[in-house]
C-alpha cells in the first residue's frame, strides 16, 4: 500500500540513525559486493518492520 510505504520511507527520513544506518548500508553493498538485490531486501525488511511495528 503507497500510504503505508510513504509512511514508513517518512518515519526513515525523521530519524536520522535509521536513515544513515541505510545510506550506509546501500553504499557498502554497492560499493562492495555490487548487489542491488540484497542491499533492497535489507532496506525491505528495515520498511516492513517499521510498517509491522505501526501496526502493532
Amino acid at each position: 500500500d503507497r500510504v503505508k510505504l510513504a509512511g514508513a520511507i517518512t518515519e526513515i527520513l525523521q530519524d536520522k540513525t535509521l536513515a544513515q544506518r541505510m545510506g550506509i548500508e546501500g553504499r557498502r553493498r554497492v560499493s562492495t559486493l555490487y548487489n542491488w538485490d540484497h542491499t533492497c531486501k535489507v532496506f525491505s525488511d528495515i520498511i516492513t518492520g517499521l510498517i509491522e511495528k505501526r501496526k502493532g
